[in-house]
């Protein structure tokens, strides 16, 4: 199963659901309650668009932590290479910059995630930048790249969000017209309503 699917997390909440509908349909009670919906869609609709989120979270942060270290081997590689002959003064880059020889590699995982992370969201703070012109033409390489799926993700996310507010819109009419119906069974004394006219 890859991390982009989501077919069997959603059978499994599916199967769940569907259970209390066939409980909620067996039992009159419970049936013809039109103020409560006993099959929770927007709970599952909730759990479903929570579910999306974190996978993007997650995929965000992959991209970020492979990029980071992708380019943390680059300037570490670059950081051995002797300077050209004739060349009078040391080659700055990354790794002597930042003195990234005096961090743990735990800390220099952070640095690296955190540096990935700003460049490819286009934050870029500046904290932790490419130094040589090696580096800023393999990072120029890795944004054009990242960021486009960068922000491709983004996008998922945007469309999330929309999806939300369109399913919490057609949820409330349903529910409205749910009352409403209710409401009328009740004025017509508990009769069901006659399907002709609905």
């Amino acid at each position: 199963m890859s991390l982009l699917d989501t077919t069997k997390f959603m059978e499994v909440v599916s199967n769940i659901y569907e259970k209390r509908l066939t409980r909620a349909c067996n039992d009159p009670k419970l049936a013809n309650d039109q103020l409560e919906d006993n099959n929770e869609i927007m709970a599952q609709i909730w759990i479903q668009t929570i579910f999306k989120t974190f996978r993007l979270v997650i995929i965000i942060f992959l991209i970020s932590y492979y990029l980071g270290i992708l380019f943390y081997v680059f300037s570490d590689i670059m950081n051995d290479i002797p300077p050209f002959p004739g060349d009078t003064h040391e080659m700055e880059n990354f790794m002597t910059y930042n003195s990234m020889d005096d961090y743990s590699s735990k800390e220099k995982t952070i640095i690296m995630i955190y540096f990935s992370m700003t460049s490819l969201s286009t934050v870029g703070f500046g904290d932790f930048n490419p130094r040589s012109d090696l580096e800023r033409l393999f990072i120029a390489g890795l944004l054009l790249i990242g960021v486009s799926v960068f922000s491709y993700i983004m996008g998922n996310l945007i469309e999330i969000i929309d999806e939300i507010g369109t399913i919490n819109a057609t949820f409330n009419d349903g529910d409205n017209l749910a009352k409403f119906f209710g409401l009328i069974k009740r004025f017509n004394h508990d009769k069901a309503i006659n399907h002709e006219i609905v």
